[in-house]
């Protein structure tokens, strides 16, 4: 199997969690770049803080809600679990391609998203070139996932 920090290997199966560090890093320049636009004076500083501290909450809660995320691959499909989605689970016969999506920043915490295009019509994205798909996102080392899956598809 794989060995990836932040990664739980079980007997067949292999859980994964979103990383979280690009969030962070993301919220941090947002916030910067909106800071730049405000007029910070000595008589206005406090409302300066409590900007920042309420900026940096958002992202926190944010960034929980995304740790929250749980995507368990075993032998015979992926199950997606998410406190705002449910679980949901994707037979790899139900597949019918991938990709991975990875920015700048991405690259950077060596994270990215993996696109599952699947053949029915219920999922969150619509695939390029139609049908719709489910994302497995911002999970640490994409390539390597997208390897195991991807021999998982070979195999059915």
């Amino acid at each position: 199997m794989l060995a990836i920090p932040e990664t739980k290997i079980m007997t067949d199966q292999i859980t994964l969690r979103p990383s979280v560090t690009k969030t962070f890093a993301k919220g941090g320049i947002a916030i910067a770049v909106f800071s730049i636009f405000l007029q910070v004076t000595p008589a206005k500083l406090l409302n300066f803080v409590i900007f920042v501290v309420i900026s940096l909450l958002m992202v926190l809660a944010y960034a929980s809600l995304k740790k929250g995320d749980q995507y368990v691959l075993t032998e015979k499909s992926i199950i997606m679990r998410s406190f705002l989605r449910g679980e949901k689970e994707i037979y790899y016969s139900d597949i019918s391609d991938l990709s991975i999506s990875q920015g700048m920043l991405a690259k950077k915490f060596d994270c990215g998203t993996i696109f599952i295009n699947l053949r029915t019509k219920s999922a969150p994205y619509a695939a390029l070139g139609g049908g719709m798909a489910e994302a497995l996102r911002d999970v640490k080392h994409p390539s390597e996932i997208f390897e195991t899956v991807s021999s998982h598809l070979q195999r059915q």
